[in-house]
């Protein structure tokens, strides 16, 4: 992607942030000092011009507003949404009917064998949300390693 060009979840993901903040009356001065985040920054992310927001910054901004940092996560495209979620359930016991049709051994194992491959990829993707979400947690305090009080 070249500079110019812009990512559908940066894109809305800025527009989410520029809804919240006009729902507020607030300037990005106003925002830069509830969130810590450079208002010169802010108006890039609004303008689509940082995909990659950091963790906490993420967590500034979401605080700021009074949100959770999922509903961003969820709106720049880290995490799936209640829709997706459903569709994935559905999905699977969809699936797992058609499975269950099929009578060759080795139709079935194949079958089988690309989706444990999916499952592998979407385990990675999981892995990445979760260590961003965990970070965002650090950030607020929010986090602590099991086993600790």
């Amino acid at each position: 992607m070249t500079k110019k060009e812009k990512s559908v979840d940066a894109v809305r993901f800025g527009r989410a942030i520029q809804k919240h903040r006009e729902a507020h009356a607030w300037t990005f001065g106003q925002l830069e000092q509830r969130s810590g985040v450079a208002k010169s920054y802010l108006n890039r992310l609004e303008h689509g011009e940082h995909p990659n927001v950091s963790a906490k910054k993420l967590a500034g901004i979401a605080l700021a507003f009074g949100l959770g940092v999922d509903y961003f996560c969820q709106i720049a495209g880290w995490l799936p949404s209640q829709q997706q979620t459903e569709d994935l359930a559905r999905d699977e016991t969809e699936l797992i009917g058609m499975l269950r049709k099929i009578r060759s051994p080795v139709e079935r194992r194949e079958i089988l064998d690309n989706i444990m491959g999916l499952l592998r990829f979407s385990t990675d993707v999981d892995r990445i949300v979760q260590d961003r979400l965990r970070l965002v947690a650090e950030e607020r305090g929010e986090y602590t390693e099991e086993g600790e009080e």
